[in-house]
């Protein structure tokens, strides 16, 4: 995410403030992850205010790089494994609803899911459909919260501009739990209004979800009802969501753990098993693509 590959670093240079701590990110060394660098440097904002800009800039980065990476691809490859397993899933489901879960930000799914006739113009669009319901738990490219507070807007200002005024203010701003789907990039300024990228930056210890309350209330009161999991590329590193699983999780339930090998399968099997909750796993190795293409999804979920 911060090498200099690409285009990567003429999107970093739109965000100077974060240019202090961006070596940090990029020689890490053995054996220590992005995630747990950036949960030291959150740390450090706790009481330096002079990180709440730096971490504010590589949201911003994050939001512009991840944009910018998926309307590139979506360009030159238009066909998806999520459009195939979601037909998967329709065939499988008989009546019954689906629960997507993701900690993704980039909107992928979404595109693959309005062809099954599911719209989000609105954020409660992605819990209104009874047949497909999709929860984002540390946000989206395309979702903003609203500022409290001070709006930095004006008839001189564009996006970019408000987008800086809002990260040099990082310490100070506020930000409501009111979540808004936009168009408009980068997330900034709409209808005379700031809003900042609703986006969770990837840190080691996770405790919050960035997404609507009552997403989450929503989510609590369907996973009583899941009878069958499949989990793609998930290393269940989120105790926060695993907490919430296990709270809702009170018999064996069957999981399939899809991932490039057995053992990061097994793995993730392990700390969910870990964190309390029942299940009957099977580790699968070779991948999404493998596991689309071998139709498996379908036939678990139908048996």
């Amino acid at each position: 995410l911060f090498l200099d590959v690409h285009n990567f670093a003429g999107y970093l240079k739109r965000f100077p403030q974060c240019h202090a701590i961006v070596p940090y990110l990029q020689a890490l060394p053995s054996g220590e992850s992005l995630e747990q660098r950036l949960q030291l440097l959150e740390n450090e904002s706790k009481s330096d205010p002079g990180r709440a800009p730096q971490l504010a800039a590589i949201r911003y980065y994050l939001h512009h790089l991840i944009w910018e990476c998926q309307r590139r691809w979506s360009d030159k490859h238009p066909v998806t494994n999520y459009g195939t397993i979601l037909d998967q899933l329709r065939r499988a489901r008989g009546t019954k609803p689906v629960l997507l879960v993701t900690f993704n930000y980039d909107t992928m799914i979404e595109r693959e899911l309005s062809a099954l006739g599911v719209i989000f113009s609105e954020i409660d669009d992605y819990i209104g459909n009874n047949d497909y319901m999709l929860f984002k738990l540390h946000g989206s490219i395309n979702w903003g919260r609203a500022v409290k507070g001070a709006q930095f807007v004006g008839p001189s200002l564009d996006s970019w501009a408000v987008a800086r005024l809002l990260i040099e203010g990082a310490a100070s701003i506020k930000l409501s739990d009111r979540y808004t789907v936009l168009p408009d990039h980068p997330i900034a300024l709409s209808n005379n209004r700031s809003y900042f990228p609703a986006i969770a930056i990837p840190v080691q210890s996770k405790e919050q979800f960035e997404c609507p309350s009552h997403h989450i209330h929503h989510l609590h009161g369907r996973l009583k009802h899941v009878t069958k999991v499949v989990v793609i590329g998930w290393r269940a590193t989120e105790n926060h969501f695993l907490r919430l699983w296990k709270e809702n999780s009170d018999r064996p339930i069957p999981v399939q753990v899809v991932a490039k090998d057995r053992t990061d399968a097994e793995g993730t099997l392990s700390r969910i098993q870990e964190a309390g909750i029942q299940l009957q796993g099977t580790a699968l190795e070779g991948g999404f693509t493998d596991y689309v293409l071998s139709r498996e999804a379908e036939r678990f979920l139908a048996e």
